[in-house]
């Protein structure tokens, strides 16, 4: 990935779809190699939730990513997007006033979320739906 891209939580999304993608496939685990100075990269990999076995060979790790299903990953990946859908709002400019279309009061409608998260990021709220 460029080094332009690295930070903006890009890896752990495309990890997660792989993961997802290489299990439906019938494949039980991943390898995966980088230099061992390559903490960033070392620690995706191992908090991604998911066995990890690390094997260190000079200046390169190779690790050993276990697919199977674990409690451990799916906490994680649910943590990892509950607080992913905030953070994406996060790089908005922060309005003077905000509008929401389509808010009403039918629960799970993208405009009724939209104005939930709004309102619960302690924005002030004029009025409610």
């Amino acid at each position: 990935m460029a080094d332009d891209r690295h930070h903006r939580g890009l890896g752990t999304p495309l990890l997660e779809h792989l993961v997802d993608t290489a299990r439906e496939a019938g494949i039980a685990r991943f390898t995966a190699g980088a230099l061992a100075s390559n903490h960033e990269v070392i620690k995706v990999l191992t908090d991604l939730g998911l066995q990890v076995t690390r094997n260190f060979d000079g200046p390169e790790v190779h690790c050993v990513i276990e697919l199977a299903g674990t409690s451990a990953y799916a906490d994680a990946v649910d943590t990892r997007g509950r607080l992913a859908d905030p953070a994406s709002l996060r790089p908005l400019p922060a309005p003077r006033s905000v509008v929401v279309i389509g808010a009403g009061r039918t629960p799970g409608s993208v405009g009724r979320a939209c104005y939930a998260t709004r309102v619960s990021a302690d924005s002030p709220a004029c009025c409610a739906p």
